[in-house]
């Protein structure tokens, strides 16, 4: 193999595992707290996911007015699945996704959240939001 082909493959090869390792710290799902609107087909909800260590809490507004915790099930490639713990405060909406899970896939700043609830897809993009 000549210099030139060597320097060539070692430089696609660094390539490679710079690429790699940036997608592997884009794998964890960041700690913090985002805002936004969940729809399934006419209805829709504000929500607000706050994520601390392997937990997860899901806020939802009206009709929901509810709150649900979640447990880290699995994380890889930008996309976490969180298991669902059964509603701190009740609620026929939340009582409704318990035993259930969430997916949550990281889009820049933005996390994409989406589950089911009595055979429905709910999904949003929810924004981050700043700490006071």
């Amino acid at each position: 193999m000549s210099h030139g082909m060597s320097t060539t493959m070692r430089n696609v090869f660094a390539a490679l595992v710079l690429l790699g390792s940036f997608g592997a710290a884009q794998a964890a799902m960041p700690e913090g707290r985002w805002q936004g609107l969940m729809e399934a087909d006419d209805d829709a909800t504000r929500v607000t996911v706050t994520h601390r260590a392997e937990m997860l809490t899901l806020s939802f507004g009206e009709p929901g007015n509810c709150r649900l915790p979640a447990e880290l099930l699995k994380q890889g490639a930008g996309l976490a699945t969180f298991r669902f713990n059964p509603p701190a405060n009740g609620g026929k909406f939340c009582g409704g996704l318990y035993p259930g899970s969430v997916q949550i896939a990281l889009e820049g700043a933005a996390l994409r959240v989406s589950f089911a609830r009595a055979g429905r897809a709910w999904s949003g993009v929810l924004a981050p939001v700043a700490s006071l």
